[in-house]
């Protein structure tokens, strides 16, 4: 059993845009400078992201916030 238990939505539509971008978590991390294991837990839904990383995410996959929520 994982240590981890999922506390918020998974948030399935960032994962689903960072594939359509054809980018690895690793790569969006680095484009972002967000941790990847953050990335990971945001798309798997063990925590939710503040506004700012929200904002970020967004840019660096050339969209708006409400598409990656």
């Amino acid at each position: 059993m994982s240590a981890y238990k999922k506390r918020f939505e998974p948030m399935k539509k960032l994962k689903l845009m960072r594939i359509s971008r054809d980018l690895t978590i690793v790569e969006l991390a680095e484009k972002t400078g967000i941790n990847r294991n953050t990335i990971n837990q945001y798309e798997l839904g063990i925590h939710s992201p503040r506004r700012e990383n929200l904002q970020t995410l967004a840019k660096a996959l050339d969209c708006k916030i409400e598409e990656i929520i």
